[in-house]
């Protein structure tokens, strides 16, 4: 068990190495927090109106064609838990020390570009279009089916039209 700075005790948790694309991003650089990290709780990062309490993984990726980084807080499986913005790298991981003193010397810097991806990398495909998960804006989710937003849009869109005769 570890603690954190406000005298809260949590699990060690083992972590994977993080995939190659999270959340339609690629990775550029990410840290498993361990023990030697101090958790500040000066998270600026907020859900449904809620800090983002400690992680025990951080990911800084970037999309594709865009230049700014996004610092994903992730859970132990990477999935994201909360993410903030930033123009370069340095300052993401700038911000990431302010929250997790320490974690400057854990970065490790993978650097994914979209030639290191395999086909299957750029699963899951929109259920209704088929457009790779990496090529839009998100999706929602269901047990068997990913949607991407401009499909469900457009699906709305087509049933608010009047019936044509």
């Amino acid at each position: 068990m570890e603690g954190s700075s406000d005298g809260r005790v949590f699990p060690i948790t083992h972590m994977d190495q993080p995939p190659k694309l999270i959340d339609c991003a690629l990775l550029k650089a990410f840290a498993i927090l361990d023990s030697t990290v101090v958790f500040t709780n000066r998270t600026q990062v907020f859900v449904d109106g809620n800090r983002i309490e400690r992680v025990p993984g951080l990911a800084i990726c970037q999309q594709l064609d865009e230049t700014d980084f996004l610092l994903f807080y992730c859970n132990d499986r990477w999935d994201v838990l909360g993410v903030d913005g930033f123009n370069t790298l340095q300052s993401a991981m700038e911000r990431a020390e302010v929250e997790y003193i320490g974690v400057s010397k854990l970065w490790q810097f993978p650097n994914v570009q979209i030639t290191d991806l395999a086909p299957e990398d750029l699963e899951p495909k929109c259920s209704f279009c088929g457009k790779p998960y990496f090529k839009v804006e998100g999706f929602f989710e269901g047990t068997n089916a990913q949607i991407r937003f401009d499909c469900v849009r457009k699906f709305h869109d087509d049933l608010a039209k009047p019936e044509q005769q």
